[in-house]
């Protein structure tokens, strides 16, 4: 697997979302960014975002509370539209004061973010000054923290007088407050923090403890590189050189939440599921409270592929910003050295599929069925498109039919399903119909899969016992009591088993259940 290392971190978007499903899958697609010159930063302004080139680095991603999306792109800030159109909001200039337009201020921005007024604030490392800039809804631009010479923090004082050595990740909370995560190892690794009335402290770092349980401002973090802060006002790190997430409580305790693979950014839902991005294995993963980890997105190569496929199974080269949208969507912002882009992730619907039989199968039996449903798990969205179930059967079984109804088109060994499936529903049932071989395995596995309607492929198996014709009592094995129950059948005093199927139980049927009482087999001849 292809490795990288960034000399300049990347930064986090925050906005707090409603919760995703855990076990959620997604359709990956392209929602800026591709087009060309893909590497001239600002193209395209006022046409589709797909279309515009974002320059290189992307770095950071997020979005407002009506849906705009917000882009760290080279030099500049752009945003896109719910509708899909994109512009330049902030950079491309060359002033480095405040309260001008931000269109015409100079920037070399790391991270974004943006707070419930629709406010963007800006990690900016222009021309070696760290600070942190914002942009108000009229367009104009300020500094809110940061901007003094190297290296007297400030803390307690107002922010706009403090240092800050390179802000790789922002955010804001509920409360306007705003976080930094400082990645700048020459005057420590910490999070300061930004009140509402404009001074600065340390949060976290900068201390010499490792370990989980102290207090936050006594832990030595190494290299924080995106921060995200919930409605609790708990604030989690993605610390990169140490190769976890870590969350400091309301009250200032640090722990360790998961141990992740140089996680670069952080973003957290309502219910406090976390999400990382980890460019250097190209994937996106999901920490759910429980702190189990699953892969959401990127299928741990670098490159470029699977828009409109799962998501799980596209490459991207290196996933930097992570920011939620609505309608539980997530982007994703590719700092490729290529094309940049920004991805997007757009729930899928969950489909499973079943099989299942009745009791066992007998060898020679022409008759036996399996029962096959597809559902769509609560909360998915809807199916569009085909459906389509695939039945692959083992030796010693051999398909007799498939027929599901009026809502399943069946041939040979497959059925397609073009109607939509609801979230929680589950489409007619099909049935298989199978003939046994005479001398069928003990143990059989049907497998099954579905595909389609904009779902991941999901596959289930059946074990089967098949059982000999000749054990009649079904004891499992063939015994003399199964060849008087063979002989009372013969002589009518019992229900007869015409093990030959030849439309008569005589002396042929009762010296195949000898032959196997003998240990010569149920259909030695």
């Amino acid at each position: 697997m292809r490795k990288h290392t960034f000399a300049l971190g990347l930064g986090l978007a925050i906005f707090l979302a409603p919760a995703l499903c855990d076990a959620q899958g997604y359709t990956i697609s392209t929602a800026a960014g591709g087009g060309n010159p893909y590497y001239l930063a600002g193209t395209g302004d006022g046409g589709p975002a797909t279309q515009a080139g974002l320059g290189s680095p992307c770095y950071d991603v997020a979005v407002d509370g009506t849906g705009n999306l917000y882009i760290v792109a080279g030099s500049l800030i752009r945003k896109v539209t719910p509708g899909g159109i994109i512009s330049t909001v902030a950079g491309g200039g060359d002033s480095v004061g405040d309260y001008v337009p931000a269109t015409q201020a100079a920037l070399a921005a790391t991270a974004i973010a943006v707070d419930s007024a629709g406010n963007l604030y800006i990690a900016d490392t222009a021309f070696g000054t760290s600070r942190v800039r914002m942009v108000n809804a009229a367009g104009t631009i300020v500094t809110v923290a940061g901007g003094a010479p190297c290296c007297v923090l400030g803390d307690g004082g107002p922010a706009i007088a403090a240092y800050i050595g390179i802000p790789m990740g922002v955010a804001v909370d509920r409360l306007g407050q705003i976080y930094i995560a400082q990645s700048d190892n020459s005057n420590d690794y910490l999070i300061r923090r930004v009140s509402v009335s404009g001074m600065i402290a340390t949060v976290a770092g900068g201390g010499t403890n490792t370990g989980d349980g102290e207090l936050a401002t006594g832990a030595l973090l190494s290299r924080p590189l995106g921060v995200a802060v919930d409605t609790a006002l708990n604030f989690y790190i993605a610390e990169a050189g140490a190769n976890r997430v870590r969350k400091v409580s309301s009250g200032g305790t640090i722990t360790t939440v998961a141990a992740v693979d140089s996680p670069w950014h952080v973003t957290v839902d309502s219910t406090g599921n976390l999400y990382v991005t980890q460019p250097a294995d190209a994937i996106a993963q999901l920490i759910s409270t429980s702190g189990g980890l699953t892969v959401i997105a990127g299928n741990g190569t670098h490159g470029f592929s699977g828009d409109n496929g799962p998501a799980t199974g596209a490459q991207m080269d290196l996933p930097s910003g992570i920011a939620l949208g609505g309608n539980s969507t997530i982007y994703l912002a590719d700092a490729t050295a290529g094309i940049a882009r920004v991805r997007l992730l757009t729930p899928a619907p969950s489909l499973t599929i079943t099989s299942s039989h009745t009791g066992y199968f007998l060898e020679g039996q022409t008759n036996a069925a399996y029962t096959l449903t597809v559902s769509n798990a609560a909360g998915s969205p809807s199916t569009s498109g085909t459906v389509t179930v695939t039945e692959t059967l083992p030796a010693g079984l051999s398909l007799g039919s498939m027929a599901g109804g009026t809502t399943w088109s069946c041939n040979s060994n497959s059925c397609t399903n073009t109607g939509v499936l609801a979230a929680g529903s589950s489409y007619q049932s099909i049935t298989v119909t199978v003939s046994v071989a005479n001398n069928a395995p003990s143990s059989v596995t049907n497998t099954v899969s579905v595909s389609g309607g904009g779902s991941a492929t999901a596959n289930a198996s059946d074990v089967t016992a098949i059982k000999s014709v000749c054990d009649i009592n079904q004891y499992g094995t063939t015994t003399v009591a199964d060849v008087q129950a063979m002989i009372n059948g013969a002589l009518g005093s019992a229900s007869p088993v015409d093990l030959n199927h030849d439309g008569v139980v005589n002396v042929v049927d009762v010296q195949l259940v000898i032959n196997s009482a003998l240990g010569l087999g149920c259909w030695s001849s």
